[in-house]
């Protein structure tokens, strides 16, 4: 499972977007604190918050 901490409710309109490193969308969907990741086999990934014309990019390494 992967945790989105939201303390200030920030990201309540927000969509989710999980690509692998070859850019293909392997998860999209709007905002949820919890995403279970167990259908993705082990490797690097990108999570896109975007809420707007604002994005935020994290790298995610599932083992």
């Amino acid at each position: 499972m992967l945790n989105i901490v939201d303390d200030q409710n920030q990201l309540q309109n927000s969509t989710i977007e999980i690509k692998n490193y070859l850019g293909q969308t392997v998860y999209s969907n709007a905002y949820t604190p919890q995403i279970n990741l167990a259908e993705l086999s082990a490797g690097v990934y990108f999570l896109t918050l975007k809420q707007g014309h604002n994005y935020k990019t994290i790298k995610v390494i599932k083992q």
